[in-house]
């Protein structure tokens, strides 16, 4: 699964627990959680940290197949982004947090 997809489904489930414990709670207090304020900061921490983990996913590549896998992607996206490239393919679709799974996640953190 895409670092990109687990942020996302990590950012709805959050938001998703946060509901319903909300709900279960509305009897005992009366605050009053604004969720699309919530919601937005759930998506744009996932969408940061998904936008930094495709800056520094070079440094931790341990290995050698790695390394050559990356910069292989690298410059496929490049050529891809070229005057003759339609627009197909939009940033998040070529960006490396959709590419590449959690296991490099995890070594991030």
């Amino acid at each position: 699964i895409p670092v990109q997809r687990i942020l996302k489904k990590f950012a709805k489930s959050t938001i998703k627990s946060k509901k319903q414990s909300q709900t279960k709670d509305e009897a005992a207090t009366s605050i009053n959680v604004d969720y699309e304020i919530l919601q937005k900061r759930y998506k744009d921490f996932a969408s940061h940290l998904s936008n930094l983990f495709d800056s520094i996913l070079p440094k931790f590549l341990l290995y050698e197949f790695e390394r050559e896998q990356y910069l292989s992607l690298c410059n496929n996206n490049n050529t891809n982004k070229g005057p003759e490239a339609d627009g197909a393919a939009t940033e998040s679709e070529t960006s490396m947090s959709n590419v590449y799974s959690g296991e490099f996640l995890l070594r991030m953190i």
